[in-house]
């Protein structure tokens, strides 16, 4: 078993309209094959991503995709913003630890002082995701990004976190 995250960050609390876009964002993902890295800027409607073994996605607006080397990867809205959508696969706590289930998500992210309220569930590329509000002022770095990397992840000052768990 292993866990799909995507997480939408803000800077202030104007940008609260960001989650209901990432929503609509994250409700048209669908797997799919994999891109040549990097992507630029792409049109808005229906895109193919070059993400976690890649994703389609319909994001409404121009964006800008970028897979770091990890497989990792984040939408950022055209004109570029302070708001962004990160894909994160099979993290692992900063020890090296898989983190496999969602409970053990949220568990890792409160204890290391981050805020984490669940909201109401949602689809992510057709899986049924636990949704959370989540906000960390400055905290730690807290995950890998994927399974094989050591890059961190720090969660975002204010954000909103869907997680899938699948069989991958």
């Amino acid at each position: 078993m292993a866990i799909l995250s995507a997480i939408v960050g803000i800077d202030r609390s104007s940008d609260d309209d960001w989650f209901a876009l990432a929503d609509e964002v994250l409700a048209s993902v669908a797997f799919a094959a994999v891109q040549q890295n990097p992507v630029s800027e792409l049109p808005a409607g229906v895109n193919q991503l070059p993400y976690l073994g890649g994703l389609r996605a319909d994001a409404g607006q121009p964006v800008q995709a970028l897979q770091a080397p990890d497989g990792s990867g984040v939408l950022y809205p055209l004109p570029l913003g302070p708001t962004s959508i990160e894909f994160l696969l099979a993290p692992n706590d900063v020890d090296g630890q898989a983190v496999a289930t969602t409970d053990e998500l949220v568990v890792v992210l409160t204890d290391g002082g981050v805020e984490v309220t669940e909201v109401e569930p949602a689809l992510l590329g057709g899986l049924e995701a636990r949704v959370f509000d989540i906000g960390s002022g400055t905290g730690p770095q807290l995950l890998t990004r994927s399974s094989d990397t050591e890059a961190l992840w720090a969660a975002p000052f204010r954000g909103r976190l869907w997680v899938a768990e699948h069989s991958q």
